[in-house]
């Protein structure tokens, strides 16, 4: 189910009247934070913030961080759902790689921590495998966004910047710019799959498991929670796929 045709069950559940106790959201992009706004403020959903007596690490949370405060309130004043946020950079997914490609040319996947680095790995795997582009991401496009943006330090919404010590805009800084103009060389000069930006999850994990794309980016759990057996088996310690968490940025690891 797409995100328009998840969007439009919700909606047709809230006409009905037949509504759960609960809504669980998975983010900024999920269709609930745009219906919680929307109907919230319509006495659909309870405002959570008449309830602080009995919610007080909630309210003492919110007090520490008022930019928090703000990104969750509707447009009534009242706040309607339970954000979870975080105080620390959370990275769930990582890098992973044929590293066998690399070694064939000299490098060690180990030793890839700059953009320049990522690059020439890229550029590496692609003459391996006769000229293909080496890499692609999963999952649908909000996604594909957010799985990127964590390994360049920002992110494609608001998120706690350990950093600054404050909460910011992803598409509005400069480390998000640094992404949007990799991802745009790295199309531009063949690194990237054609189809990257439509492709699904079978056909990603076909050429992955074939040999025809050699990079993506993957939960750190895939491997346990994939069906496939080929999958779980090219995550096993003696695989030539490997994976790594990394930062980036322009001139080194962030």
């Amino acid at each position: 189910m797409n995100v328009a045709e998840y969007r439009t069950k919700l909606v047709t559940v809230l006409a009905s009247g037949n509504l759960p106790d609960i809504l669980l959201g998975r983010g900024e992009s999920d269709p609930i934070t745009d219906i919680i706004d929307q109907y919230g403020p319509e006495g659909v959903f309870e405002p959570i913030d008449k309830h602080w007596a009995q919610l007080p690490t909630l309210k003492k949370w919110f007090d520490k961080h008022p930019e928090a405060y703000k990104i969750s309130t509707s447009a009534d004043g009242h706040i309607y759902g339970i954000p979870t946020f975080s105080e620390f950079d959370a990275v769930s997914d990582a890098f992973e790689v044929r590293a066998d490609l690399l070694r064939k040319e000299g490098v060690e996947w180990s030793d890839v921590n700059t953009l320049d680095d990522v690059t020439n790995a890229l550029r590496i795997m692609k003459r391996q495998i006769g000229g293909k582009a080496p890499f692609s991401l999963r999952w649908a496009w909000p996604v594909k966004v957010r799985m990127l943006t964590q390994f360049f330090g920002t992110s494609d919404f608001m998120w706690y910047d350990e950093r600054a010590a404050n909460y910011k805009f992803g598409p509005l800084t400069d480390r998000y710019e640094i992404m949007v103009r990799t991802l745009a060389s790295w199309y531009k000069e063949g690194l990237v799959h054609r189809d990257f930006h439509t492709m699904e999850d079978q056909v990603l994990e076909g050429l992955y498991m074939t040999g025809q794309v050699t990079a993506k980016i993957d939960s750190l759990g895939w491997d346990y929670q994939s069906a496939i057996p080929g999958v779980r088996a090219a995550c096993h310690q003696d695989s030539p796929y490997q994976r790594r968490q990394i930062w980036l940025s322009e001139s080194g690891t962030c």
